[in-house]
């Protein structure tokens, strides 16, 4: 099947380029954000074109030049963009091949490759990649039908490489956007409000003013506040300084009810799922267990907010010349980004140019894109001028979009005989998805913190629903178990206290502990062993052989030390202490 990155970039020139020296360089819309992509795609590029792995240079993205291949999330890069580049320079190398074969007057079937040096069987001539492509374009488009290479054939894939960029991660020398230098370049620091719904009262002028006279850069835009100074340290005392002589307006605060009854009792939009996909049709009443039921148990498990944690805080480097914004972000969609923030300042989307440079990754939507918008708007205050973003540790545990806290009610029912007749799982939760994006106007910079303050300002945009299957809140919530009467129910929740976007598994984390706790709950009610319960319980081939050897582990010898053993992130989940597990017996 052809690569659905191939719709936005479908010709050859879109993904390869073949250089003079005989060297090849590769285009991916998909950024490396610490999962060596660009090592795992230099490695695909090699083995369809028959070079040598170190001939392969992969380009970081950039919106001028890239593929658009949308977010770098989800495992996608090897499914898109590994699939496209394979399919690129498999039909590069069949163009190449033919090239050799009209020059050499002799059937392509009769030539060999090897590191890019084509030799022919039948005359002994040889040429090169370079030879026949250097600096020259392609034109042409990719074949999706191009013969690759099969996989027994391979040399490359499969085989252990020098990780790219590894030596000088191990040796210090790598450099990550915090460490970008220009000259002439600003260091800057954002001031926060209180929380999120605080806007600016009062400024007092004249502590702003003796800032200035020490060299400070100022920027005020609405609530939008920020400081800038040649020495990161004096802008880090800077915003400390300017935070004194700001008072803002609090309005409301945050929400101070209790979070796990929020999630049940505020509005709502519900929708059953169908296999794991949200439907418009009626949702039916939790009523009375089946008739053939004998026992009914019920179970309520909550799961608090979790934050990305990085180890390093959120930054961007930006610069306004001549009314092109250029911006370096660690960001996991640079397209995204740019169609957002170019739209919440107002520019043209193609005057907003951002290129990808590694930062602290987040495993989903952290700091990155808020830190690049932070940047992009002080450079806009302050044009000519490159403009270095840090967010705080404290930027980015208070202000980084979180995974959202979830309530996960269950009932499930037995026969007789231990079989499952009855399931029901209806999970609570704010959104998993707020990425920013172009398209809908406001949508996008809605989504940025940043673009919320400004004036005038871009109002927050409310919880965004998801429809693909098995997505957002509802991500593994319909289970793999054959269950006769399932009712799954998902319920996006309003007026939450946090903002929320994505988190690795997105809500996977709280309906996988729920369902599976919950499973041991029905083993024990049922007097079966747990895996065995499970695999009663399983059609599925994968899950049922991945049960058995878990049921084969557990009758093997005793773990020495079972210390050692990694504990599960799942130990953050807990059932409720105010509403424990309900054990229902019918007679």
């Amino acid at each position: 099947m052809p690569s659905i990155s191939l719709e936005n970039s479908p010709n050859v020139d879109d993904w390869v380029a073949v250089e003079k020296d005989g060297s090849v360089t590769v285009q991916t819309g998909k950024v490396d954000i610490g999962q060596r992509v660009s090592t795992a795609l230099a490695m695909v590029a090699a083995e369809e074109l028959d070079v040598e792995y170190d001939r392969v240079q992969i380009v970081r993205t950039q919106t001028q030049g890239s593929p658009d291949e949308g977010i770098t999330a989800g495992s996608g890069s090897m499914e898109q963009s590994a699939t496209a580049i394979r399919e690129a320079t498999a039909t590069a190398r069949h163009h190449m091949l033919g090239l050799a074969a009209e020059e050499f007057e002799v059937d392509a079937s009769s030539l060999d490759v090897a590191d890019g040096l084509i030799t022919s069987r039948d005359t002994n001539s040889t040429t090169t990649y370079g030879d026949l492509m250097g600096g020259k374009t392609f034109n042409i488009p990719v074949d999706v039908e191009v013969k690759i290479k099969d996989p027994s054939a391979y040399k490359i894939v499969g085989t252990n490489v020098v990780t790219r960029g590894l030596e000088d991660i191990i040796s210090g020398k790598f450099v990550y956007v915090h460490d970008m230098n220009m000259e002439g370049m600003l260091h800057a620091r954002v001031v926060r409000p209180p929380h999120y719904h605080a806007t600016l009262k009062a400024i007092d002028e004249a502590r702003i003013e003796r800032l200035k006279e020490t060299g400070v850069e100022v920027v005020v835009d609405g609530s939008f506040i920020a400081v800038a100074h040649a020495d990161e340290f004096q802008a880090i005392k800077a915003a400390e300084r300017a935070k004194a002589a700001i008072e803002w307006n609090l309005e409301d605060g945050l929400p101070v009810q209790d979070l796990y009854e929020s999630l049940t009792s505020n509005p709502k939009v519900s929708h059953l799922l169908i296999d794991g996909a949200p439907v418009d049709d009626p949702i039916p009443e939790l009523g009375d267990p089946p008739a053939d039921a004998t026992a009914t148990l019920s179970g309520r498990y909550e799961k608090p907010y979790f934050m990305h944690g990085s180890i390093g805080p959120s930054g961007a480097m930006a610069v306004l010349v001549g009314g092109k914004l250029n911006i370096w972000s660690h960001s996991q969609g640079v397209y995204t980004l740019r169609d957002a923030a170019a739209e919440a300042l107002g520019m043209e989307a193609d005057d907003v140019v951002i290129e990808h440079v590694p930062g602290a990754g987040g495993n989903g939507h952290n700091g990155a894109d808020d830190a690049s918008f932070d940047a992009a708007v002080i450079a806009t205050k302050i044009p000519g001028t490159p403009i270095l973003l840090k967010w705080t540790r404290d930027d980015e545990h208070a202000w980084e979009p979180y995974n959202s806290a979830m309530v996960m009610d269950l009932r499930g029912s037995l026969d007789g005989d231990g079989n499952v007749v009855e399931w029901s799982h209806e999970t609570y939760s704010d959104t998993h998805n707020m990425r920013p994006r172009g398209g809908s106007p406001g949508v996008g910079p809605g989504k940025l913190i940043g673009a919320q303050y400004m004036d005038p300002p871009v109002p927050a945009v409310p919880s965004q629903l998801s429809f693909g299957p098995h997505n957002g809140s509802y991500r593994n919530q319909d289970p793999l178990y054959t269950f006769p009467n399932r009712r799954v129910v998902k319920h996006v929740v309003e007026g939450l206290p946090l903002r929320c976007s994505a988190l690795r598994g997105l809500g996977a984390s709280g309906n996988v502990f729920a369902l599976e706790s919950f499973m041991d709950e029905m083993a024990e009610e049922a007097r079966v062993d747990a895996v065995k319960f499970r695999l009663r319980n399983l059609t599925d081939d994968r899950a049922r052989l991945s049960s058995k050897q878990r049921l084969k582990n557990l009758a093997g010898p005793v773990q020495k030390n079972p210390a050692s053993a990694v504990a599960s992130p799942s130990r953050n989940i807990k059932t409720s202490n105010r509403t424990p597990p309900l054990r229902l017996k019918l007679k």
